[in-house]
């Protein structure tokens, strides 16, 4: 019996004993009144009279004195019966409401047995279709919400189409100066062949979706369940939104779409999806091809969709509509799917960044989109790494806390890294203890130092990763139990920096983040040791970024940048326009003299001519521009007025494009009129004027007007300025 029940049962027992000793009490006789005094005859002589005299009735004794005399005598057996009477009232209501509630729930469960038992019946199959349709809806928008942001984030509000290109290219090599090259001159061609979402889906009714990490892969997948969900896009189809993780034990895959609806609030859907199935109208997305966790698993889950895909084509045609996403790299070096047309993410351009900032701030804040939109055209490698959704995500959310871009690239990607490691599990609640932060950070900047050092392919062997992993903790302090293996788990599974692109290989799932870390990781080697080692790769295109990331990081970048100067002056243009970068990116500890060395080499590239590889292409050359007006703008004046002096048409030129805001009035007037200034007396005793141009070469055209141009008519020969200690550095 529950222990419920019978102490219920005990209780109520109680409360009938206690009433019936009251009842018994009430029953008992009370004791017997004193007898009253009989009448006494009296004794006479005769005649004797007898006197009888009546005696008088006893007063009756007050009435509350037989009350209190009650109270005094059954007062115990009175509360007794009281509380047990109260108590055992409680007790049967408590008992009665339950068991109200249980046969409520018993009919409840009964009604609902037979009402799901017939949902897919015609009657009710309306009510079941709504109530799951609204539920996809609700999750999918869910799958918006990052957990990189503290912010929620409605997928009908900021989301921007991506756009679809027909066309991908296998790669033949992995080394990572060979795709990034591939990426380079893919995303140019790209965009002559590009669909828009739904075009892509009208057009192919079996198709692959292949991307990077983050570039929205997923959520291309939910915007289409989304759609077709609420009846605004294909309105006659059902969508089934199926993660490839999640498909469970099945030997065809169309015995895992009724357990999809049922999670969904559509039980025993199996027969309303068969007759769907048949019909041709369901649109099945099926996401996260690469997300499967075994090779052997991987090649079940390929052959489930493709022998659905067959059986649908031969006996229904072009009905149905099957979408797959999947990595780029998993799937172009694995098995893949016969019939289905492969398409891939394209990253975003400047209109999707800009419609991403305008809805992630809404109408309410339209003017801090606009501005952050001019941050980023200000900064060429923040537009480029806004180009991956997940990374502009990053960025927009840091400039609406912040409202400012940081002033150097490293800030930034420092600042999506510290999100990735400890917001991210923060938010979601992801910490597992066994691996600090701290850790993994030192992990990761070494692994990704070593992949560039050891010139490893993109992707590494997870053999070769975990027997990385095992020198690595050798001299770290983990629990007993902890392994390579899981070392690896954790810092996969809580920080999305490192992943398995394909099964059994891993990388960075960034490239500039892992630019990053191996830049991070040159600064812990010390100032010499680093420059030594980066002194190697001066002309490794692998390198240039790890270059320019370690000037901003470094708390004294001078023997690099002086190391770099040497080999420029023997290099040509390419390691001038580095150095030139380096100090962009906001080098510390530089020596005056270096910078003035570098800036005068820089204008002279810009004043020369030089034709075949060392000629400057328009976009270096705003480049280099842009760079002297940041690092070098107190010494611009005086390479204007030198400039001004050559009394030539592109001298004149480039000293109005060099003209720094900070310079006086009087020269921008004279910029401004085209005007020479005397050349004599100089206040700028090492001012490097710039050699004449060489022969044959005439003045470059100005590319724009500029406001009081004037053409010289005719131009006089060029005459060297006169010879200046600076100027010889140019020669050696």
């Amino acid at each position: 019996m529950p222990r419920k029940t019978f102490l219920t049962a005990l209780f109520l027992m109680l409360g009938f004993l206690a009433s019936g000793s009251f009842a018994r009490a009430q029953s008992a006789t009370p004791p017997a009144p004193p007898p009253l005094p009989s009448p006494t005859p009296t004794a006479t002589t005769p005649p004797a009279i007898l006197i009888i005299q009546p005696t008088p009735a006893p007063t009756p004794a007050p009435q509350g004195n037989l009350l209190e005399q009650f109270w005094q005598t059954y007062r115990t057996a009175i509360i007794t019966a009281l509380i047990s009477a109260l108590i055992g009232g409680i007790l049967v209501g408590v008992w009665l409401k339950q068991m109200a509630e249980q046969l409520a729930k018993w009919t409840s469960q009964l009604f609902h047995f037979l009402f799901d038992r017939f949902a897919s019946a015609p009657l009710l199959r309306w009510r079941f279709e709504k109530q799951y349709r609204e539920t996809l809806a609700a999750a999918v928008q869910k799958l918006a919400s990052s957990p990189l942001v503290d912010r929620e984030v409605q997928l009908d509000k900021v989301y921007v189409p991506v756009q679809l290109t027909e066309e991908t290219h296998a790669l033949g090599e992995t080394r990572l100066e060979d795709y990034y090259q591939w990426k380079e001159d893919r995303r140019r061609q790209q965009r002559q062949r590009a669909l828009s979402p739904w075009e892509a889906v009208q057009r192919f009714d079996r198709l692959v979706v292949l991307g990077d990490p983050g570039a929205g892969k997923t959520t291309y997948l939910a915007h289409l369940a989304f759609l077709c969900a609420r009846r605004e896009r294909l309105p006659t189809y059902t969508p089934l939104f199926i993660r490839f993780r999640d498909i469970g034990d099945v030997t065809r895959l169309e015995e895992a779409f009724p357990k999809a609806l049922a999670e969904r609030n559509f039980p025993n859907a199996a027969r309303f999806i068969e007759r769907r199935l048949k019909t041709g109208r369901c649109l099945i997305l099926l996401d996260g091809l690469d997300e499967v966790p075994t090779e052997t698993r991987h090649q079940q889950v390929i052959e489930l969709v493709q022998n659905f895909a067959d059986r649908d084509h031969r006996t229904q045609g072009r009905g149905n509509i099957l979408v797959i996403s999947s990595r780029t790299y998993s799937y172009e070096h694995g098995q893949q799917l016969t019939g289905f047309t492969k398409t891939e993410v394209m990253e975003f351009d400047r209109p999707d960044i800009e419609r991403f900032a305008y809805n992630w701030f809404g109408e309410t804040q339209t003017p801090l989109a606009a501005e952050l939109i001019a941050e980023l055209q200000k900064t060429p490698r923040f537009l480029d790494l806004a180009r991956n959704p997940l990374l502009l995500l990053l960025i927009t959310f840091r400039y609406e806390r912040e409202r400012n871009l940081p002033k150097l690239r490293a800030e930034l990607y420092q600042h999506c890294i510290y999100t990735r490691i400890i917001s991210w599990n923060t938010q979601r609640g992801t910490h597992r203890g066994r691996f600090g932060e701290t850790d993994k950070w030192r992990m990761l900047r070494e692994l990704a130092l070593d992949f560039y050092r050891e010139a490893w392919p993109r992707l590494l062997d997870k053999e070769a990763l975990l027997a990385w992993l095992e020198k690595f903790a050798a001299n770290l302090h983990f629990p007993e139990d902890t392994t390579p293996a899981t070392l690896l788990d954790e810092v996969t599974g809580t920080s999305g920096l490192l992943q398995e692109w394909a099964i059994g290989r891993y990388g960075f799932s960034h490239q500039t983040l892992q630019e990053y870390f191996a830049a991070e990781g040159v600064d812990r080697l010390g100032q010499k040791e680093g420059a030594a080692l980066l002194e190697s790769h001066f002309e490794d295109p692998a390198w240039k970024e790890i270059i320019l990331l370690y000037c901003g990081l470094a708390d004294k970048a001078d023997l690099l940048l002086r190391r770099l100067l040497v080999r420029a002056k023997r290099g040509g243009k390419m390691l001038w326009l580095l150095a030139g970068r380096g100090l962009t990116e906001g080098a510390r500890g530089v020596d005056p003299s270096v910078i003035q060395q570098i800036a005068e080499r820089q204008v002279a590239l810009l004043y020369q001519e030089p034709t075949g590889e060392e000629a400057l292409t328009p976009e270096e050359s705003d480049e280099l521009i842009a760079g002297l007006k940041t690092y070098a703008a107190a010494l611009l004046s005086e390479q204007v007025e030198s400039l001004l002096a050559g009394d030539t048409a592109s001298a004149a030129l480039l000293a109005a494009r060099l003209l720094p805001d900070t310079a006086p009035p009087a020269l921008k007037e004279a910029v401004s009129a085209g005007w020479r200034p005397s050349p004599a007396p100089r206040t700028w005793k090492n001012a490097a004027p710039p050699p004449p141009p060489s022969a044959g070469s005439g003045p470059r055209p100005p590319p724009r007007s500029w406001p009081g141009w004037r053409t010289p008519t005719p131009p006089p020969a060029p005459r060297p300025p006169a010879p200046c200690a600076a100027s010889e550095a140019w020669t050696t």
